[in-house]
Parts: C-alpha cells; sequence; structure tokens
C-alpha cells in the first residue's frame, strides 16, 4: 500500500467519523434522546432505574397536552433534569383542596395513579394550593405525590425548559414499549 492510499484511507475514515458525530449531534438535539428514571416520583407508571426515549421532535410541532409524560429542566437547577406529568396547561386554574384537583373549577380524573393516591400540599390534608398558569408554563405533577418534587414545590415549568416527551421504555426488557398516555384526561362537570 502505497503512502498516498494510506493517506486517502486514513481520510475516508476520518470523513466517515466526523459525519456520524454530526449525525449523531443533530439527532441527540433535534429528534431523540435517553433519560434514566431516577427516584420513585412517577412509580408506579415508571421506575427507578429505567430508560426512556425522549421525543424531542413532537413539540415542535404541536402543544404538549394534558397528561403527557415530560422531561424538563429543573427551574432551580440547570443541571437536573426532572420527569413529570403535565396536569395544568397555559391559562389554566389548578386548584388542589382536600386532596382533590381542580381545573378551571372542573374535577380532574386520574386513571394513571394508583388508587388511594394522594395529592396533598407539604403533606397536609387541610392546606390547600391555588394558581394561575402563565401563557408559557406548564403544572406538572409527579405520578407517585407523596414522593414528588413537582409544581407543588418548584413552581410552574416554563416552555422552554422541556426537552420532550418520554416516549419509548427501552430497559429493562418487562417494561419495553410505548409510553401509553390517557387520551385526554376528563374533567368532570
Amino acid at each position: 500500500m502505497s503512502i498516498q492510499q494510506l493517506a486517502q484511507n486514513v481520510y475516508e475514515t476520518l470523513k466517515t467519523v466526523a459525519v456520524m458525530l454530526v449525525l449523531a449531534f443533530l439527532i441527540r438535539t433535534y429528534l431523540i434522546q435517553t433519560f434514566v428514571v431516577e427516584g420513585r416520583s412517577m412509580e408506579p407508571n415508571f421506575h427507578d432505574g429505567e430508560y426512556l426515549l425522549i421525543d424531542k421532535v413532537s413539540y415542535r410541532l404541536k402543544s404538549p397536552q394534558r397528561g403527557d409524560v415530560i422531561v424538563f429542566i429543573s427551574p432551580e437547577d440547570s443541571k437536573l433534569h426532572f420527569i413529570k406529568r403535565i396536569i395544568g396547561l397555559p391559562g389554566d386554574n389548578i386548584e388542589i383542596t382536600k386532596n382533590t384537583i381542580y381545573i378551571n373549577g372542573r374535577k380532574l380524573a386520574e386513571p394513571y395513579l394508583n388508587k388511594g393516591e394522594q395529592t396533598l400540599i407539604e403533606n397536609n390534608f387541610l392546606a390547600d394550593f391555588k394558581s394561575k398558569i402563565g401563557p408559557d408554563d406548564f403544572f406538572v405533577l409527579g405520578d407517585n405525590r407523596q414522593n414528588s418534587k413537582d409544581s407543588r414545590s418548584i413552581g410552574l415549568i416554563p416552555r422552554i425548559n422541556v426537552t420532550g416527551r418520554a416516549s419509548i421504555i427501552i430497559w429493562p426488557v418487562k417494561y419495553f414499549g410505548l409510553v401509553r398516555l390517557p387520551i385526554g384526561l376528563a374533567l368532570a362537570g
């Protein structure tokens, strides 16, 4: 093999590696990303140590919906990412009173929660919570309400902090599959 052929092979290899790195960067930045669930805040629907694929494209095409499970950058620490469920949308009035969530005066049905799960404020049956959601914010809660740091404590989540929507559980294999979301969470009355 001549020096010219060796140089050509090295050039082709470097070009291929560069293209692959650019593609990987673009895919991770704009399309999908892996996310590892840490902690118990989303049990029973997501478990500590699960690997998820986060869809970063959907919200460029449509707005997040009530019931979507999102990954977002913590408003308190930009190095932390959380996974929570969207409960309140921009413009909604949220009220939590006596363990019940009301959105715009209507009770929220939450079929994804364990029976008996309680949505308390500061672990107090008597504490109430009221919030008007801004035009670019979301109100999020963990599915395991007693073990979740969410909008009850960290406040509303700005749209700009939303990384993407949880779409596929990829590990462990026994949970592999699409993330099932409730279609249009029902509001009573």
